[in-house]
């Protein structure tokens, strides 16, 4: 459950670092492969799913629009060697899948880069990996984070006791969990939400009262000044805008190759 609201709320912030959330095939019916609840990428060689997809508001100049695979990890141990190959193998397939078509011309091209969060850190291994291969990490195990595990590790456990409310042998509609803190939070577009139900009553007042709590915590953190960059290159661009919303204004309609300079990196 940590997990998953892990990767909600990463793709709320990333909304507010100037990126797009991207959700659906009917925003990208050429790239992008909705199966059921999942988002797919169509690779040189395979669909892959993602986490959290997203496309930078601002196309750098004499460039392609950077699109990010988000990839969020909440795990015991620190994330290992194998978590980083995949990354890499994934990204490299989806910078691969170009062709021009058949008298239709080239077709859009994206960079993609490819960004983990680990709830534990990174082996060693894993960090030399992806600094040789431009695969994004953040930790989140610092205190920068800790406001954000501390209110995912209370909401998992109140949806934990609303579970009580389930009868024994029906799993935790997770499904239903996700849609509703999406619809709160609005990172996916109403008419792409499919209706999930759920009939005891007890267990979605106990629930939905839980996941509006977190949605309402991570609203309050949306006028947090940290913008997060991530360039084709083993590192991550902090910047601390001077007006945090006329930034992301000016980046959600600026035309591409416009310059920033209302931030301090």
């Amino acid at each position: 459950m940590r997990g998953y609201l892990l990767e909600e709320s990463l793709a709320w912030l990333l909304r507010f670092s100037g990126y797009r959330l991207l959700v659906h095939q009917d925003q990208d019916p050429v790239e992008l492969v909705t199966q059921g609840d999942t988002l797919r990428v169509r690779g040189r060689g395979a669909l892959h799913q993602v986490d959290v997809l997203s496309e930078f508001a601002l196309t750098p100049a004499f460039s392609m629009p950077v699109r990010l695979f988000l990839e969020a990890k909440y795990y015991q141990d620190r994330c290992g060697l194998e978590i980083v190959r995949n990354a890499h193998g994934v990204v490299h397939d989806v910078n691969e899948n170009f062709m021009t078509g058949l008298g239709t011309g080239p077709r859009q091209r994206y960079k993609y880069s490819y960004a983990l969060f680990s709830t534990s850190g990174f082996t060693a291994d894993a960090q030399r990996y992806a600094l040789a291969h431009q695969i994004s990490l953040v930790d989140l195990s610092g205190a920068s984070f800790a406001w954000l595990l501390g209110y995912i590790g209370a909401t998992a456990s109140s949806l934990d006791r609303a579970q009580k409310h389930l009868p024994s042998s029906t799993p935790f509609p997770v499904t239903w969990m996700r849609t509703e803190l999406r619809r709160a939070l609005e990172t996916s577009p109403l008419r792409l939400l499919s209706p999930v139900s759920v009939a005891e009553e007890r267990f979605k007042q106990a629930a939905g009262s839980a996941v509006a709590e977190f949605a309402a915590v991570l609203r309050r953190r949306s006028d947090a000044e940290l913008l997060l960059g991530f360039p084709s290159a083993p590192f991550i661009l902090p910047l601390a805008a001077d007006d945090h919303r006329r930034f992301l204004e000016y980046a959600e309609h600026a035309e591409g190759g416009a310059s920033v300079g209302a931030g301090r990196p």
